[in-house]
This record gives structure tokens, sequence and C-alpha cells, in this order.
């Protein structure tokens, strides 16, 4: 790993030229180091954060570990194309995934519970019990997850292995393409039992998302293909940064990057914060789009598809989570509960000027590397209003009064699930939409760039996706979750893949895989 070493001599401003230079060391500046190398081709990262992983991430309070990004990581199981690519990323070997059978439950104001099972036929039967009158769209609902756990996700390749995974996903076809033109809004608008149609979005989140996406994600959970990896984020782009670096990829970190040098119609390199300079035959960034148009190409770069996304698509939410480290009281019962807790609240609680009537729980009780012995992590998360925490961050004793004041009445909140929480308190942490920009560079503190919606579904299988290249500047690459709404770690992880196979067919070489 090459340190950050601000040497400013006129020896030092011009660093070894590279075949590859990488603008960011999250899932997709990894994935990309890594294949890099594997295709024989010589690659530098530049990270101005001082770990890697970006959006992947958690960070250590006393002994208790807060995790930002890992709810559930798709290709836990052999079955999906993603495992082979995390296994070559060294992700897969040495670590445990935990079964999710449950992917969140709501609790209703008059103590009703409704719980997504991933088993379609106990989630069919608990459904029916809740909501007997909806039982001609739960039983449809039902045997849409059927049929999805056929799919296989995977880019086609022409290899027996390859036919055999698209042939067993044919199955899956018809219920994925009727499901990808319905909104989960949509659907449960069409209920006629009130709690379900309140419960469903509510554990599910993402309310205009396709429901072919849960559908999808509630199959490959029953059948393993996805599942939750203990020991949480961080620790996963550690394992692709320690398999980058032992096949000879460099790291540089606590070095932001200023510009793309563009001489002639070609990206030749990149000058960092500090003056230095890397020249590159490719220069490939994994970071945020805005950040890459505007700064790093200096606005010399127009899209079409960009600005309509910059001037009018939906965001991930920006986050605010509190995160807390707590001696478990026996009574709570945290080990019957499963790991997403949506519960009602006896008065509401206004964050960012949004009343809350509930808190979504994350319970992490059954991962116990998060925590020591008797003792768990517990967080809670709400959408946040960037524009408002920017602000606030102009004046650092108003920030961190919000930041107190918002943490207390949480806790206060808390007491009605667990009582007695709040003195059983031993670490704690709030984040913000600030601090999540602050760390990872997301414009406007976005968890996960763009939200998917149907109409965008429809754009992106019908093939037309969003640019990873542009006129006038070759040898420049953008990959990453920012090219592909939807977002998440299994595309970016692709995106490093897949751009080191396009930089190796341009040359006329063929790729590692």
């Amino acid at each position: 790993m090459v340190g950050h070493d601000k040497n400013t001599s006129a020896e030092a401003t011009t660093l070894p030229p590279v075949d590859v230079a990488v603008i960011g060391a999250g899932m997709a500046g990894l994935s990309a180091a890594t294949y890099a190398r594997q295709s024989g081709l010589s690659v530098r990262a530049f990270e101005r954060h001082y770990i890697p992983g970006g959006l992947c991430t958690s960070w250590k309070r006393k002994h208790y570990t807060f995790d930002y990004c890992i709810e559930y990581f798709l290709g836990s199981g052999e079955g999906v194309d993603f495992y082979d690519m995390w296994k070559e990323l060294g992700v897969i070997d040495g670590r445990s995934f935990q079964p999710i059978e449950s992917f969140g439950r709501y609790v209703g104001a008059e103590g009703q519970v409704f719980e997504l099972y991933t088993d379609p036929g106990q989630l069919q039967d608990h459904l029916l019990a809740i909501a007997p009158e909806d039982q001609d769209k739960i039983r449809e609902l039902c045997g849409a997850i059927r049929q999805a756990r056929h799919l296989h996700i995977s880019e086609f390749v022409p290899t027996w292995k390859g036919l055999t995974r698209f042939v067993r996903s044919v199955p899956a076809f018809p219920a994925m393409k009727k499901w990808a033109g319905v909104s989960l809004r949509q659907w449960c608008s069409g209920l006629d039992n009130a709690f379900l149609r309140k419960a469903l979005p509510a554990v599910v989140g993402l309310t205009d998302f396709p429901m072919a996406g849960p559908i999808m994600m509630f199959a490959l959970m029953n059948t393993g293909d996805v599942a939750y990896p203990l020991g949480g984020s961080l620790p996963i782009a550690l394992a692709v940064e320690e398999r980058a670096t032992s096949l000879g990829a460099e790291f540089v970190y606590r070095a932001g990057v200023k510009r793309v040098i563009v001489e002639q119609g070609r990206a030749v390199g990149i000058e960092l914060d500090d003056g230095r300079v890397q020249p590159a035959r490719h220069v490939v960034a994994a970071c945020d789009a805005r950040f890459a148009f505007d700064s790093l190409l200096g606005g010399r770069v127009q899209d079409a598809q960009y600005q309509a996304l910059f001037d009018e698509a939906s965001l991930h939410a920006s986050m605010i989570q509190i995160s807390l480290g707590v001696d478990i009281d026996p009574q709570w019962g945290l080990h019957e509960l499963p790991f997403k807790v949506n519960v009602p609240l006896a008065a509401p609680i206004v964050v960012d000027g949004a009343e809350h009537s509930r808190l979504q729980i994350y319970n992490y009780v059954h991962d116990p590397s998060m925590a020591p012995d008797g003792h768990t992590v517990v967080l809670v998360k709400y959408a946040g209003d960037y524009d408002l925490w920017a602000a606030l961050r102009a004046d650092k004793g108003r920030y961190r009064s919000q930041k107190k004041t918002l943490l207390e009445e949480t806790v206060r909140a808390l007491e009605e699930t667990f009582p007695g929480i709040g003195a059983r308190i031993m670490a704690h942490d709030v984040a913000t939409p600030t601090s999540c920009e602050r760390y990872t560079g997301s414009w406007r503190g976005s968890s996960q760039g763009w939200i998917m919606t149907t109409e965008w579904l429809k754009t992106y299988v019908s093939g037309n996706q969003l640019p990873k290249t542009f006129p006038g500047v070759a040898g420049f690459h953008l990959i990453g979750q920012w090219t592909e709404p939807g977002g998440g770690l299994p595309p970016a992880a692709r995106h490093g893949r897949n751009v080191i196979r396009a930089i190796m067919k341009s040359e006329g070489k063929r790729a590692s895989r």
C-alpha cells in the first residue's frame, strides 16, 4: 500500500506512470483495481479518505461497530453470477453469511403484527391470516416469489455454465416482466386491508421502486443467494483491498484528485490536490458523477442523460443515522426480533421539519461481532434534509446542538419499545447527510445514487443505459452506482470488472475473465 506523503519537491511532483489511474477506492474503484491487476495492467488508485470502501463502511465507538451500508448481500450463494465475482474479489472465502428469514416486522398501533417472511409459503399463510379479503392479490404475490426463486442473476456468457444459468432462469422471466412495470405504491394501493396497505410499504421502503426488485430479493433470500454477511460492511471493502494489493495494485490514501489531464482529446493522467501528477493511459473515475463532470472534467463534457438526472431525478435519501451501543436487557427480547422492526410512537417525533409517528429500528443482536458479549448495536434511521444540515454545519455549535437534541429525542422514543435503554447506552454516534458527504463525497449525501423507478427500469432493460465514456475524452471512464439507477454494491463491483474488460478490448487484448 502506498501512503500519502505530501512531498512537493520537483523530483516527486510526477509519480511513475501506470496503465490505469483510479479515482476513488469505494467498491467500484476497488473492483477496477483488482481486475486491472488480474489482466496484467499496472494500476494506482487514489482515495480522499484514509480507508477504502466509500459508502460501504462502518466505524467504531468504544467497543461497538456502527455499520452504514449492508442490510443484505447479493451473491452469498453459488446460484448467482455475483457469487463468482465476489469470490474473485476475495470476499467469499472465510466469510460467514447468515440466512434472512424475515425482511422485517411492522407493529401496528393496536399491537397487530406483520412479518415479511422470505419463505413464500410462510408469507402467504401469514398474509391470508391478516387479510383474507385480499387473498387473490396475496396468492399472486407469493406465486411470483416462488417463480423468482428460479432466477439466476447473471450476465449471459457463452459457456455451459452461463447457458445453464440462463435456462434455469427462464421460468422466472414472465413474473419479472409483469412486476417490473408495477411500483410498490401502485400494488399496495389496490389492497383492501388497511393495515397491510400501510405495513408492506413501511417494511420494504422505496414505494416507487418496481415490485420486481423486492420480489427478486425475497426469492433470493429464500434460496440463500442473498444473506447477511457477519461483520458488516467495512470488512468486505478491506477484503477487496487486500485482494487487489496482493496482486500488486497500489492505493494512495488521503489523496484527493483535482482534475483529469486531457491532451488532444485524450485523458493522459490526473492531478492531485497537492499538485502531484499521475500519468496514465486510462483514467477510471469511480466516484460521484457530479464531481466527475463539474470538477474532474472541468465542465468540458456535457451529457444530456446525466444532466436530466441532476435536474429532475430522485435521489436516494440523505440519511440521518442514530447509532447506539447498548447493554442488553433480556426483557427486551431482542433475540426474538428480526433485524428490522418498525414500531409506532405514542407521540410523534419531528426530524428536519417532518413528523414521524413511527421508528425504524435496526437490531444487530444476531451479529455478535458488532459488540461485546451481552451487548449489541441498535440503529435508528431517518430521511434527512441535506440543505438544512449543510446550513447547520456552517455553525459548528448549532450543528452539534441539533445532533444532541435528535439523539436525546430518539432515545426517549426508543424507551417505549425498550424500557430503560437510556441508562444502558454505552456508546453513541449521530451521522448526518453532511457526514456522508464529508467522508464519501456522495453528492448531497445520497445513500445510494438515483432511485430506480418503473420508468427507469423500462429504459434500462431496453438497453438505453447511462454512458460510461464520452466524446472528446478518450481513455476516460466513469463507473459506479451513479451510472446505474438503483445503485448498490453488486452493480458497483460489476462496473469495476466491466471497465477493465472494455479497456482490454479497446487495446485488442483479452481480459482475465
